[in-house]
């Protein structure tokens, strides 16, 4: 094991998303997700394998455009330090706005 191994890659405290349609309601895609901590339910670690599952509008595309920073979340904390093709992508906490 190398030494950045179980390093927290990423790290969520109550994350949100709401889509605000026009004239019509909101859409709560995601909310109050959380991982972070030092428990196996924590933060996703450098050398772990993760999946994401669950039904049909679930959210998982959602969760991983914000973790992916293709999209801002609505609420919450997201904090990435990933390395992709030797590039570090980090990402400053979004606050609840």
């Amino acid at each position: 094991m190398d030494s950045i191994s179980g390093q927290s890659l990423i790290e969520c405290d109550t994350l949100t998303k709401v889509y605000k349609l026009e004239g019509e309601e909101d859409v709560v895609a995601l909310k109050n997700i959380t991982l972070k901590g030092p428990s196996t339910e924590g933060a996703i670690k450098r050398g772990e394998f993760v999946i994401i599952r669950g039904p049909s509008g679930g959210g998982k595309t959602t969760f991983l455009n914000l973790l992916g920073t293709i999209d801002k979340p609505s609420g919450g904390f997201l904090c990435t330090n990933v390395i992709i093709s030797n590039r570090r992508i980090q990402s400053r906490p979004h606050k609840q706005r």
